[in-house]
């Protein structure tokens, strides 16, 4: 006998309620399939930030820039920004993985409505069509495609999570390294920036995996 999970059982309970109005229903999945949208766009532009942010690094730590305008003030001493970067990188890590928790988490409840309220729909494969279309840098939807493309959209989901999730671990450890070797940066701000960005990675890491486990 399989075993109901506590979101079968709540779905069971909302849709139990004989005075429902089905149109309450449609602005419900509506207002869900809109809320999994807006988490997928952030999660899209901090991934891409996360990226970006370690091609400034490299710039900053190169010395092949010794001098920039931001918000109208020349900046020619780059250490305080060259120190923030891995801690802003491990902390858009994780917020992405609490978003794509979240994320999740809505995808899994429309599913499970969708299945219940509208078994055919989701026998065809299409009902999380609306809600597929991205993840972290690449766009890829599910349901839509034959055998072979599907299977390519496995290797770009992989690439994918591995881009964004290993992107801050390998960049810290070059960027640390960089930055303890390098005289010109205090070792207390090294030995600071060093404790947050373990300690943010740290939590992105235990999130999904506290998820992953139930």
């Amino acid at each position: 006998m399989n075993e109901v999970s506590p979101l079968q059982r709540n779905v069971e309970i909302f849709l139990s309620e004989e005075n429902a109005d089905p149109e309450d229903l449609r602005v419900y999945l509506s207002r869900i399939a809109s809320r999994i949208e807006s988490y997928a766009a952030r999660m899209r532009r901090y991934s891409l930030t996360i990226v970006l942010s370690a091609g400034v690094f490299a710039l900053l730590s190169s010395g092949g820039l010794t001098e920039a305008e931001l918000f109208g003030i020349k900046v020619q001493n780059f250490i305080l920004f060259r120190v923030s970067i891995p801690v802003v990188m491990a902390y858009l890590l994780a917020s992405v993985s609490l978003l794509a928790i979240r994320r999740a988490r809505l995808r899994n409840l429309y599913h499970e409505i969708v299945k219940k309220r509208f078994p055919r729909w989701s026998e065809s494969g299409l009902d999380l069509a609306p809600v597929d279309d991205v993840q972290f840098l690449f766009v890829y939807g599910e349901g839509l495609s034959s055998k072979r493309s599907e299977s390519w959209g496995d290797v770009v989901m992989w690439t994918d999570l591995a881009v964004v999730f290993l992107t801050p671990v390998i960049f810290g450890i070059a960027a640390y390294v960089n930055l303890f070797l390098d005289d010109r940066v205090p070792m207390g701000y090294s030995v600071i920036s060093l404790a947050l960005t373990s300690a943010l990675i740290g939590m992105a890491y235990l999130s999904v995996h506290l998820w992953a486990d139930g």
